[in-house]
């Protein structure tokens, strides 16, 4: 499917950790490439040195994906460093921009720092929501997250993006049950619910797609535990974030 982007559009990813939230941008991006639109994404995570979209660099680049993070030696740096061709970036009115931000009110106030260089642009900021995390197992948990990632980023949270999963043990039963309960939290701080994320394994199972937008999620990030062929030279930190090429079509 396609996701039918304007071009000046800013859009933002943030989730809770293990939300699914780089995938889901990771994805979104691919995605968006097929408008033939010029795509950058920004991986502005400071939280989470595990699941990070610059882990994936050379696979978006094969999409004509820009991808900007810090290089070489700080690559793998956790510190908070903006660089200057982001806001450049953002600033461009020709391309599509995709903010990858950490998950919780600290990764959220990278954001506040930026707010100048889209203030007037166009902007969705995605809230990815997994009910199977502790933080957002419940309306008012996931409410008051919400709230927080606001108040520290300066920014409004204007779409809810259903990802609810256990990773391979996800069942269609529980992507409805999530997709409801995103319902809940959508309509709680009166937003829409702009898409559900359904596994790739799982897209043909799912049916009765109604007005609502389903991405079909294709896993590109593996977790520490499931260590593949590395696909990126990242450096000593690709053994928590894995690709295999049988992944990659």
């Amino acid at each position: 499917m396609k996701v039918n982007l304007p071009t000046n559009q800013i859009n933002i990813f943030t989730g809770n950790y293990g939300s699914g939230k780089t995938e889901v941008a990771v994805n979104f991006a691919i995605m968006a490439s097929q408008e033939d639109l010029p795509i950058a994404v920004a991986d502005l995570d400071i939280v989470n040195p595990y699941f990070r979209s610059r882990e994936v660099k050379s696979l978006l680049q094969q999409y004509g994906i820009q991808v900007i993070a810090p290089e070489n030696d700080l690559h793998n740096s956790d510190l908070p460093i903006i660089l200057p061709h982001i806001r450049a970036t953002i600033e461009n009115p020709n391309v599509v921009t995709i903010l990858d931000v950490g998950g919780d009110p600290v990764g959220a106030t990278v954001l506040a720092s930026l707010k100048p260089a889209f203030e007037g642009k166009p902007y969705e900021m995605y809230f990815v929501l997994n009910q199977n995390r502790p933080f957002t197992s419940t309306i008012e948990g996931a409410v008051q997250l919400i709230h927080e990632i606001e108040q520290a980023s300066t920014c409004k949270v204007t779409a809810i993006v259903s990802n609810t999963h256990l990773l391979d043990e996800t069942t269609v039963e529980m992507i409805s049950e999530g997709t409801q309960f995103a319902e809940s939290v959508a309509h709680a701080v009166n937003v829409p619910l702009s898409y559900i994320v359904v596994p790739e394994s799982l897209w043909d199972k799912v049916s009765q797609k109604n007005s609502l937008k389903y991405l079909k999620m294709k896993r590109t990030l593996l977790p520490p535990w499931k260590l593949g062929s590395p696909y990126s030279t990242s450096g000593p930190r690709d053994g928590f974030a894995r690709l295999t090429k049988k992944n990659i079509t």
